[in-house]
């Protein structure tokens, strides 16, 4: 329950610096990409090396949270999947999370549609086809 950028962050964390107490930060797999970086890399840097991936079954993507979970090297321990605690707990499967993050049950609403690709690749003005190629 502590934010990343929470001033008092540090001295929460003091408290858990024990012997045999290790660190597990549970993240929220539906979170965007840059939010979940951001907070792995800020608990990271206070002796966290372990995830729970949690709301499993409300993230619309994977790819986000996998990736991020990869590129800070964290270990992760299990995920969950609904409400109940412990009975939605689970082991992390590597094959099936990243079978899930490969495949989206619906095109996403960010997704460029054909009568957007003009605008995207037409220059809005003389100079700015120059600025484009400067």
């Amino acid at each position: 329950g502590v934010a990343p950028r929470d001033p008092r962050k540090d001295d929460i964390l003091d408290v858990l610096d024990l012997p045999g107490v290790q660190r597990l930060l549970v993240v929220n797999a539906g979170s965007q990409g840059d939010t979940l970086d951001e907070s792995l890399g800020a608990f990271k840097r206070n002796g966290c090396k372990q995830t729970i991936l949690s709301k499993v079954d409300e993230a619309v993507k994977l790819g986000p949270a996998l990736d991020a979970l990869v590129r800070h090297q964290m270990e992760l321990r299990g995920i969950t999947n609904g409400q109940r605690v412990p009975e939605d707990f689970e082991r992390a499967n590597a094959q099936l999370l990243v079978s899930a993050s490969m495949r989206s049950a619906a095109k996403s609403a960010f997704d460029p549609q054909s009568l957007d690709l003009d605008f995207f690749f037409t220059p809005s003005s003389a100079s700015g086809a120059e600025a484009a190629h400067a």
